[in-house]
């Protein structure tokens, strides 16, 4: 039996959603590689809210770059990266995704991989 098209037309939204989601998050690493902080600012939402891994408590997006430029102003910068998409999850609006990232960098906090 031939899959509705509605169905057809679900499964077409959910996989165009999940590229965008790895796109995003190509261009997340793009950015940071680059140091461009206009590009990695227009990656959030205006009413952004997140805990960056450096950070003692939550920020907003007016402040999502600092931990970037804590490494850049020491000279350092993310070296390379190498991104494996494991998973891409698309629930709704909201997609999530899972990749191990093993970042290098002159810094303690880039020898992750």
């Amino acid at each position: 039996m031939a899959a509705s098209p509605s169905r057809d037309a679900r499964r077409s939204r959910s996989l165009s959603l999940c590229h965008a989601v790895w796109a995003r998050e190509q261009a997340y690493w793009r950015a940071v590689e680059t140091n461009n902080m206009q590009d990695y600012r227009a990656l959030w939402r205006e009413d952004f809210l997140g805990w960056p891994f450096t950070n003692f408590e939550p920020a907003r997006k007016g402040h999502i770059t600092d931990w970037i430029t804590q490494h850049t102003s020491k000279d350092d910068s993310l070296k390379s990266y190498k991104l494996e998409r494991l998973t891409v999850q698309v629930s709704g609006e909201h997609g999530d995704r899972y990749v191990p990232s093993p970042l290098i960098g002159t810094d303690p906090i880039y020898l992750q991989g």
